[in-house]
């Protein structure tokens, strides 16, 4: 059986997955047959709102892929994980509860930057 996912942003909000024998999907528009008149609308609603307020964002959803962040921000999570690795082996090798420490923050702060 053969699946296919379509992600683009349709006429159905582009949510929906087309797959043979799914429960709740028309195979052949990949219409949800679950969905009220009412939520459909609401989903298009949706839908042009994201298409309107944040283009890049609705092209990423139908490509299927999260929108690339800016250089600025890749190049800091890229510094503070090379800083933070770096602080890690320096106490590792000199055995400086300081560096260990510092190394440790540095990774809850390099966590908190790779899920902004």
């Amino acid at each position: 059986m053969k699946q296919t996912v379509h992600s683009g942003i349709g006429s159905t909000a582009g949510f929906h997955r087309r797959r043979a024998g799914y429960p709740g999907i028309d195979t052949d528009s990949g219409v949800s047959a679950m969905l009220s008149q009412f939520e459909r609308r609401e989903l298009e609603r949706i839908e042009a709102w994201f298409r309107q307020a944040d283009p890049r964002f609705a092209r990423a959803l139908a490509q299927g892929t999260p929108p690339a962040g800016s250089l600025r921000g890749r190049a800091g999570r890229a510094v503070a994980d090379g800083l933070t690795t770096t602080l890690l082996l320096l106490g590792l090798a000199t055995a400086n509860v300081f560096l260990l420490l510092a190394g440790t923050a540095g990774l809850a702060f390099a966590a908190w930057l790779h899920q902004r």
